[in-house]
C-alpha cells in the first residue's frame, strides 16, 4: 500500500489533510480527516477501466455544509434513537434531538463533523478522535480509533476500537454512497444486490423500529438471492412509502463479533462490492432524498437502530474500561470473479 498526505481545502484553525492510499493493482482509496470520511474510491472493471465509485467532493467546503453524512463515520451512535433518550442501569440520558423528537448519527455534531488525529502504522491509516464526556450527551470520556487498509487483494478494511471509562452506547458505521457504474451515474437502482439476511427491522412512521424483526420472504425486503435494487422500490408497500425507498436495517445471519458475509452488490458494469462485518446489523439507504433519489447504495453496517433502547436486540453498551472492536471490509471484484 502507497499512502500520501495532501492539503484539502481550509478550515479556521485547522489545515484539513486527505490521505491517499493506492495499491500494486491501481485501486486507489482517498480519505480525510474531517468526519474519518471516504473521499473517493477509484476501482477497475474488467477492462482495467477505472471509476471513483462512491459520492464525494473534490474539497472540504462543501462537506461543512453536509446533510447526507456522505462517506462519513458516523456515530456515536449511528441511524436513530427515539426520543434521544436512553436508561443505563438507574441513569436516564438525553442526547441531542436533531431529527424531530429523536436523534440521527450522534446528534447536531457527531463524528462525522468533528476533526480527528492520525497516524501511521504497520496495520494502516489509524485515525483517531476523543469524544469528551457529556458531548451531544453521551455519557463517558470514549476514545474511538478507526484504521483504513487498502490491500493487494482489493480489499478496503475497517477497524474500529473505543474505550471509554463509563458505560455508553457506541455503534459506528460508514455512510459511503456506492454507485459501482460511477458517481456521475445517473443511478443504481439496477444493481443487482443480494443481503444475507433472513429478517429486517419494520419501522414506523418516524422510521423508528419498536422492537420486533419480521421476516423478508414474501416482501420487497426479501434481497437472499440477487435482485435488482429498484426492482420492487416502487412497490406500495408502507415501509417503503415511509422512508421513500430503503431505510431499513437487517439482521445478519451469524453471531455478532464473528467476520461474516453481509451483502454482494454489483453495477452494470461488473464491479463487484461483497461486505464483510462483524457488526449484527446492515442498514439499506437507497439515497432517498439526495438531488438524484436513488443514484446510490449505502450498506452500513451496525448495531440495531435504537437498540439501546430495546433489550431484545444485541446490545452496543460499551462497559467502562472495556474495549469495543469490529471490522468491516470492502472487497472489491468484477462479474465472474471470486469475491
Amino acid at each position: 500500500m502507497y499512502l500520501t498526505v495532501e492539503s484539502f481545502g481550509e478550515c479556521p484553525g485547522r489545515a484539513p489533510l486527505l490521505y491517499v492510499m493506492e495499491n500494486e493493482n491501481g485501486l486507489r482509496l482517498s480519505v480525510t480527516d474531517y468526519g474519518a470520511r471516504v473521499v473517493s474510491l477509484l476501482v477497475p472493471d474488467g477492462k482495467g477501466e477505472f471509476k471513483d465509485v462512491v459520492l464525494g467532493f473534490g474539497e472540504l467546503a462543501p462537506y461543512l455544509l453536509d446533510l447526507s453524512c456522505i462517506g462519513a463515520t458516523c456515530g456515536r451512535v449511528a441511524n436513530r434513537i427515539e426520543n434521544g433518550e436512553f436508561s443505563i442501569g438507574e441513569r436516564t440520558c438525553q442526547v441531542t434531538r436533531n431529527e424531530g423528537i429523536h436523534c440521527l448519527h450522534g446528534g447536531e455534531k457527531g463524528l462525522d463533523a468533528r476533526f480527528w488525529e492520525s497516524e501511521f502504522t504497520p496495520q494502516g491509516l489509524r485515525l483517531t478522535y476523543d469524544s469528551p464526556d457529556g458531548e451531544e450527551g453521551f455519557p463517558g470520556n470514549a476514545r474511538i480509533s478507526l484504521t483504513f487498509l487498502l490491500t493487494d487483494d482489493n480489499v478496503v478494511s475497517m477497524t474500529y476500537e473505543t474505550t471509554t471509562d463509563q458505560d455508553t452506547p457506541i455503534s459506528l458505521t460508514n455512510h459511503c454512497y456506492f454507485n459501482l457504474d460511477g458517481r456521475e451515474a445517473l443511478g443504481a437502482t439496477h444493481h443487482l444486490l443480494t443481503l444475507e439476511a433472513d429478517a429486517y427491522l419494520p419501522v414506523e412512521a418516524d422510521l423508528i423500529p419498536k422492537g420486533a424483526l419480521a421476516p423478508v420472504a414474501g416482501t420487497p425486503f426479501d434481497f437472499t438471492t440477487p435482485r435488482r435494487v429498484g426492482s420492487r422500490i416502487g412497490n406500495r408497500d408502507p415501509q417503503l412509502l415511509y422512508a421513500a425507498g430503503y431505510d431499513h436495517c437487517f439482521a445478519l445471519r451469524g453471531e455478532a463479533g464473528e467476520l461474516k458475509k453481509a451483502a454482494t452488490l454489483t453495477g452494470e458494469s461488473g464491479r463487484t462490492l461483497t461486505l464483510y462485518t462483524t457488526f449484527p446489523g446492515l442498514q439499506l439507504y437507497t439515497a432517498n432524498h439526495q438531488d438524484r433519489p436513488h443514484c446510490a447504495v449505502c450498506l452500513e453496517p451496525q448495531y440495531y437502530p435504537n437498540s439501546v433502547n430495546l433489550p431484545a436486540f444485541p446490545s452496543p453498551i460499551v462497559r467502562a474500561g472495556e474495549t469495543q472492536v469490529h471490522r468491516t471490509e470492502w472487497h472489491f471484484s468484477n462479474l465472474g470473479d471470486e469475491a
